[in-house]
């Protein structure tokens, strides 16, 4: 304290000057980070758990459209129209594998990874039944169509339905953890850089207070020396 005080008082401007703009950019780089990590959490949600909600939702309302086209073709009778909805049908197909191929690229964890395949063996299980089934209506052995499909197929497709579904609900919570770590991360940097700021204000008021009494101090001195001398 004693060596800072015998300082010119040009040096102390400079040193006090120095140490707040350290502290404020220590502050700066710390706000820095943390918005960092606060976008992080924002790219994972946009770039991974939205597609992954999205792409797996998709799947499970193709596959049940799908369904409710091969019952259409098990009633139909008509030539044309029964043309028209394999049309459709294989529509939905495509449209799966799509999405399909969107989903796989954003799998995260082994247990979305395990819970994926065992629903596309399972969807590939349903093609082979469902293409007996087209058969079956095809030569106009409804019943036996529809059998096929109350059959197996059923198996198959409630099981599926409930690992889509599975997929779903996984990314939805991660989208939620991803959402709240964000949350938290802003938070508490909030609360840092509130104290941070009010350190560096403390600072600057204690350094402004020792620069004065180091240039006040000696002139009460002098003041006092030179009226001794009057």
């Amino acid at each position: 304290m004693r060596l800072f005080t015998n300082l010119p008082v040009a040096v102390k401007l400079i040193l006090g000057f120095l140490l707040t703009s350290a502290l404020a950019a220590v502050l700066g780089l710390f706000a820095v980070n943390q918005l960092g990590k606060v976008n992080t959490s924002t790219e994972e949600i946009a770039k991974s758990w939205l597609p992954s909600v999205r792409f797996s939702s998709e799947m499970n309302t193709l596959q049940s459209d799908y369904r409710v086209k091969e019952f259409a073709h098990i009633v139909e009778t008509d030539e044309s129209k029964m043309v028209g909805i394999e049309r459709q049908i294989q529509n939905i197909r495509d449209a799966f594998e799509t999405s399909r191929k969107a989903y796989e690229p954003v799998i995260t964890t082994p247990e979305e990874r395990a819970v994926f395949d065992s629903a596309m063996q399972k969807w590939r299980e349903y093609l082979e039944e469902s293409a007996k089934v087209t058969a079956l209506s095809r030569s106009g052995k409804q019943d036996e169509a529809r059998n096929t499909l109350r059959g197996r197929a059923l198996e198959l497709f409630e099981s599926m339905g409930n690992d889509l579904q599975k997929l779903v609900d996984m990314n939805v919570q991660g989208s939620d953890t991803a959402a709240t770590n964000a949350s938290n991360v802003y938070s508490a940097a909030q609360k840092q850089m509130y104290v941070g700021l009010t350190v560096i204000a403390l600072l600057g008021l204690l350094l402004g207070w020792v620069l004065s009494r180091s240039i006040t101090k000696p002139l009460g001195r002098l003041n006092k020396a030179a009226k001794n001398i009057a």
